[in-house]
């Protein structure tokens, strides 16, 4: 059950229907055009849950060319065959074709300019004259309704491909207008919070935030450090595998470690001599299955940690921690990111075992191995 008030918005778009998961897809659409899926034979699915606040507070759209038009994406299916279409599969049989990739092209950049063109009608006209507090709220309901439609299930029906086009410019500009009317709320605030508008809420006068920011909560490490870096160097050449379809994001043993100081602190004084004190910030990644690689490694510190540690943390605190500092993670929830963890880990395991000896990726086996449950 939706928590919000649907049916207000996108009522003048071809095909849709408030009820339906699937806006501008028709019952007759499902077998009479196209379906497009992951070149390994999995489909699209929507097993995540968008961490909004997260989205808007780093503006986690990804910025693309869709035939020579800049658009924003945050929705990761569409992403991923705008980007990365020799990997897509037509109905499980063939590759994708360039004619099939253009119609894509072609009714999405309808859809999204035309939705750029719709924002003010989405807003409506009585949008102007709310209070500030009024008009945040209207738009956080705009953007958990685009953020429910736009899902990419992989069906190249051509209204069902105008829609999402089109929902997703509303919910990239809804997303900025809230922002900037946000920050006109509280200027000066560091801690964002899109969560804390609700319907009914009396929000007292804005204040400045002046106190300093707080540093972010790292991980304590109590087992060896030597490890826990050899296992982290995999970041160094995992790339080179074509089941991750990434590029090299880390050049030398030196970001490795500063990475590790992004994430990690001593867990008692002086057990950790190499461990920097590098400050938090996010990584942007580039495109390709990076998380596969990041599920592993910190779900294997987190077991390898536990065995040795005196202090018990939880997996969620690692799921936090990944997602702060990765940008892949921006569209997924933390719980759900905690679930995934070990999703894929017998896959990515089989494919460091085929890896160069030579690597650090296959070197890091024989610290894996050491955890039971990965059956190495």
């Amino acid at each position: 059950m939706k928590s919000f008030e649907s049916g207000i918005f996108f009522l003048d778009l071809p095909g849709f229907d408030p009820v339906k998961a699937f806006p501008g897809l028709g019952g007759n659409d499902f077998n009479k055009y196209a379906f497009v899926s992951y070149r390994e034979h999995r489909i699209f699915e929507k097993d995540f849950k968008t961490d909004l606040n997260y989205l808007i507070r780093f503006w986690a759209f990804y910025p693309i060319d869709v035939l020579g038009k800049k658009v924003w994406i945050n929705e990761p299916n569409l992403y991923f065959v705008l980007t990365r279409p020799h990997e897509v599969r037509v109905d499980h049989l063939t590759d994708l074709s360039n004619e099939h990739l253009k119609q894509i092209e072609e009714r999405f950049l309808k859809g999204y300019e035309e939705g750029e063109a719709g924002f003010s009608k989405e807003l409506g006209i009585a949008f102007l004259g709310l209070s500030l507090d009024e008009k945040l709220k209207h738009l956080k309901n705009l953007i958990e309704v685009s953020d429910y439609y736009l899902f990419f299930e992989g069906f190249l029906a051509p209204t069902y491909l105008y829609c999402l086009g089109y929902i997703q410019a509303v919910l990239v500009l809804a997303c900025k207008e809230f922002r900037n009317l946000y920050m006109i709320k509280k200027p000066g605030i560091r801690n964002f919070s899109f969560a804390e508008i609700e319907v009914g809420e009396t929000t007292p006068a804005p204040e400045i935030q002046v106190d300093a920011p707080k540093v972010a909560d790292k991980i304590p490490l109590y087992h060896p450090f030597d490890e826990i870096s050899m296992l982290w160097m995999s970041l160094l050449d995992f790339h080179h595998a074509p089941y991750f379809q990434t590029s090299a994001l880390y050049q030398s043993k030196s970001q490795i470690i500063d990475l590790l100081g992004m994430m990690f602190q001593e867990g008692q004084k002086g057990s950790q001599a190499f461990l920097p004190d590098t400050v938090p910030a996010l990584v942007q990644v580039p495109p390709g299955n990076y998380k596969l690689i990041l599920n592993l490694l910190m779900h294997a510190t987190y077991k390898l940690n536990q065995a040795s540690g005196h202090g018990k943390v939880k997996l969620s605190k690692y799921a936090e921690v990944l997602k702060r500092t990765f940008s892949c993670y921006a569209s997924i929830a933390e719980d759900n990111l905690t679930k995934d963890f070990t999703r894929y880990i017998q896959d990515t395991c089989s494919v460091l075992k085929k890896m160069p000896e030579e690597t650090y990726a296959y070197k890091s086996l024989s610290i894996l191995k050491n955890i039971k449950e990965y059956n190495i």
